[in-house]
């Protein structure tokens, strides 16, 4: 199976067979599957390994005081989940599965490894960690979109400032 995260990157770096088998190393130590909206990684918790999908669909969520969650990103093959692990000591949002969902798990030390070296992966990782890892940095409206026209018409009211 090719690697989706290395097919990712690729679209902005290409990489020498060494690189690529580095990658394939990487995603194919250990691996977790997920259900359909189990967390991946909770609000709030910490976790000692980078999360990279491999299959499936998953979601950057946040719960709203209301109980509901705000979605803020979706995550296909080849995204890494908690970039973040490397600037937060606690997630200040969630993953999760929406489709039953494969992820690799690397360890943060490898990770930090890898971002620290001189070849394509650490200048890549490094020079354009924002555009290959979507949602790294994010802000969420202060509304919600109606999933189905009308839907929150009632629920949800902004009054004139």
């Amino acid at each position: 199976m090719p690697n989706p995260w290395t097919m990712k990157m690729e679209q902005f770096t290409a990489f020498s067979d060494m690189e690529k088998r580095r990658l394939d190393e990487l995603i194919a130590a250990k691996r977790q599957e997920y259900a359909p909206k189990e967390d991946i990684i909770a609000d709030g918790a910490h976790s000692g390994h980078c999360h990279v999908v491999l299959s499936g669909l998953a979601c950057r969520y946040k719960m709203l005081p209301d109980g509901s969650r705000q979605i803020m990103a979706f995550l296909i093959p080849g995204d890494l989940c908690d970039a973040e692990i490397f600037i937060l000591k606690k997630m200040d949002h969630g993953v999760a599965a929406i489709t039953p969902t494969t992820t690799a798990l690397i360890p943060a030390e490898a990770m930090k490894t890898l971002l620290r070296e001189t070849s394509s992966l650490g200048e890549m990782a490094a020079g354009t960690f924002d555009s290959i890892f979507p949602g790294t940095t994010f802000t969420t409206s202060e509304g919600r979109a109606a999933s189905r026209p009308g839907r929150n018409a009632r629920r949800h009211h902004t009054p004139p400032r």
